[in-house]
């Protein structure tokens, strides 16, 4: 692939405006036509031009995400992230959606509005009618009281899927 044609890739790419896309770099197998082609690509022009398509893709992925932010969704639950505890699974036309949810609702499929956009996927908010039996509750949707015990204040950091870091410390000033 020549610059010329490398960068017909990402016109198509733009134009089409792929929901998802899987990159991989083209590597010669042995006793293969492809691998006696002359003038092959070096490796670290590969990896410029995989990193530039994969961002052309990240950017048409967000795009097409965006379109349905606001709408309820069917989403399969697949399972509980390891880190932050959200559940997760696909809608029917392949986002992956990040919720709060009990563990019951796995291998099930649940209403979800979507919320706005994460690196790979969206993050929603299940119905209603789910919320109860949740194993944990995002502070975007939590309310209730801080309980500290043991000491006069607590240090918190929080890691949202965004990738937003937020910091706080708190402090007891007075017993009840």
């Amino acid at each position: 692939e020549d610059p010329a044609e490398f960068e017909q890739t990402l016109m198509v790419a733009r134009e089409v405006g792929f929901a998802r896309a899987h990159i991989f770099r083209y590597s010669p197998r042995p006793g293969t036509p492809a691998a006696n082609m002359p003038d092959a690509v070096q490796d670290i022009i590969k990896d410029e031009r995989s990193k530039e398509l994969a961002e052309v893709c990240r950017v048409t992925q967000q795009n097409y995400i965006q379109r349905y932010l606001g709408k309820s969704m069917k989403v399969l639950v697949e399972g509980k992230e390891k880190s932050g505890g959200l559940l997760s699974g696909y809608t029917d036309n392949y986002i992956k959606t990040y919720f709060a949810g009990g563990t019951h609702l796995i291998g099930n499929v649940v209403s979800i509005t979507l919320q706005e956009t994460t690196t790979d996927g969206a993050i929603g908010e299940a119905a209603d009618s789910f919320q109860p039996e949740a194993d944990i509750i995002p502070l975007t949707l939590a309310t209730g009281v801080l309980e500290l015990t043991g000491g006069r204040g607590v240090d918190v950091v929080l890691n949202s899927l965004s990738g937003e870091k937020l910091q706080a410390s708190l402090a007891c000033v007075a017993p009840y």
